[in-house]
């Protein structure tokens, strides 16, 4: 199961993107592990342009949703507090995120250095 972060999708419905990482981040996309979560959903739709969140929508609800685990909120913060003890301020939403992929087991597909810090610091 993969999840892949918002930067993925939202770079790949953005007209001024590359067509090689529109390539890249295709198969992840389009692949039958891959989720979504509330987080990520958020993150994609509240800068969408009125003219492209129809089409997003779209795009977004064919794909399985992860839903909100009933401890998301204490997880996210218990590794925002981990990961700032080591030196690192997280986004919030990347917390959020972060707690979802590790309730389902799922893997964070991303071009986001936070995660991959985030993780770093965690295991330490």
């Amino acid at each position: 199961m993969i999840l892949p972060d918002s930067v993925l999708w939202i770079d790949f419905m953005r007209a001024k993107t590359p067509q090689p990482i529109k390539q890249l981040i295709g198969p992840y996309l389009a692949s039958r592990n891959s989720m979504l979560c509330e987080p990520i959903r958020f993150e994609v739709m509240r800068g969408e342009r009125r003219a492209d969140r129809q089409k997003a929508d779209t795009l977004l609800s064919a794909v399985p949703m992860l839903r909100t685990p009933a401890l998301m909120w204490q997880t996210a913060e218990q590794y925002g507090q981990t990961c700032q003890d080591g030196g690192l301020i997280v986004p919030p939403l990347d917390l959020l995120i972060a707690a979802v992929a590790v309730a389902y087991g799922a893997e964070i597909i991303t071009f986001d250095k936070h995660f991959e810090f985030m993780s770093k610091s965690y295991r330490s």
